[in-house]
């Protein structure tokens, strides 16, 4: 950075200003609260960075970049917008490593020092040193990043790189990853495991954004039946997709379909605060997977209505529940070994059809 420019921070006025739209971002009315598919779609991206299905660099507008990430890990960490702001670049960076986007870091940083560089005119290896001790705040102020200038364009998502990032998985991902995990059934019919490995991009990964997504209305998975997980890990009601589970999934000894609805927050009865109602609604974001991954999550549906996953389904009104004692839960976090060998055999297939298509296109050949 110039000398000139080395040291100059932004002014207070524009931290406030930066600050307070990160607020509004949290509450409704510009486009729906897609904050939690968002920060799917970023794990999701990192799994194919692992494996290099596809890339995704924000060189065009790093600013809004940056943003988005502030908006998504900031609150899945609970800190506050003048605290995110204040994070210092690396402790920020170290922050998306430890809610497990190591690979979104480095090319974040990569995407940042590139930025600047263009900006500033300097090496990015001379800029890297005092990017790393900028504040977030200062560094979305020297990327040029303007908050008015931003809203006059959103009309429909809060953040339009979300969007592009879902559709470039949904494009290239889905139709592979379905028909990976179809292929993992061999001619038999599918298991439970088979349903927790087919979710996108690891169960555990989908269980912990659930699991949070509870954690900030006070709930838990704790007790509750598959049902619940998979509504909110898969419904996306933009895009008209509501799973509406057999039966034997919702029905059951001390549990109904009205319960299953008011636990994935399509009624709140008993919550008379409109304020309360707001404040759960937006707690329970839907991960929305069926948005992005729709091929795939039809394919599981399609599974769940016809499969014997005993171990999934509510125990039943006369007692009996062919799984047992152990609850869907503890079953899979017990079996999760023997998931996520599945899960790496659908990664494998994935690899391999991914290869194909490049050497059919370098052939000349149909994609």
């Amino acid at each position: 950075m110039p000398e000139g420019d080395r040291h100059v921070g932004p002014p207070e006025a524009y931290l406030e200003e930066v600050a307070a739209h990160l607020r509004r971002l949290a509450l409704t009315g510009r486009g729906e609260d897609v904050r939690g598919r968002n920060l799917l779609a970023l794990h999701v991206l990192e799994t194919a960075y692992a494996h290099g299905w596809l890339s995704y660099a924000p060189h065009r507008d790093v600013g809004r970049w940056l943003l988005m990430l502030l908006d998504l890990v900031g609150a899945r960490a609970g800190i506050g917008p003048e605290a995110r702001l204040a994070r210092t670049c690396d402790a920020f960076l170290d922050e998306l490593r430890d809610v497990g986007l190591r690979r979104l870091a480095d090319v974040t940083r990569s995407a940042l020092l590139q930025a600047l560089s263009r900006r500033f005119a300097w090496p990015g290896l001379a800029l890297a040193p005092v990017v790393r001790r900028l504040s977030v705040g200062a560094l979305l102020w020297h990327l040029g990043f303007r908050a008015d200038a931003y809203l006059a364009q959103v009309h429909f998502e809060k953040h339009s790189q979300g969007k592009l990032i879902r559709r470039k998985i949904g494009t290239t991902l889905d139709e592979l990853w379905a028909r990976a995990a179809h292929r993992q059934l061999a001619g038999s019919a599918p298991t439970a495991q088979h349903v927790l490995a087919a979710l996108p991009p690891a169960f555990p990964v989908v269980l912990e954004q659930v699991e949070h997504a509870l954690a900030r209305v006070d709930e838990s998975l704790e007790g509750a039946p598959f049902a619940v997980f998979y509504a909110l890990a898969t419904d996306a009601a933009r895009s008209g997709r509501r799973w509406d589970p057999p039966e034997r999934f919702v029905e059951g000894w001390a549990y109904s379909r009205e319960d299953f609805e008011r636990a994935v927050g399509r009624t709140l009865s008993g919550v008379h605060s409109r304020r309360a109602r707001y404040r759960r609604s937006v707690g329970l974001a839907e991960l929305g997977l069926s948005s992005f991954f729709p091929t795939t999550v039809a394919l599981v549906d399609g599974w769940l209505a016809r499969c014997g996953c005993s171990e999934l389904w509510v125990e039943a009104p006369d007692g009996g529940h062919a799984g047992g004692e152990e609850s869907w839960l503890a079953a899979a976090r017990a079996r999760l070994e023997a998931i996520e060998d599945l899960q790496w055999s659908i990664y494998a297939s994935v690899t391999e059809a991914m290869e194909g298509r490049s050497a059919r296109r370098l052939s000349g050949g149909t994609p």
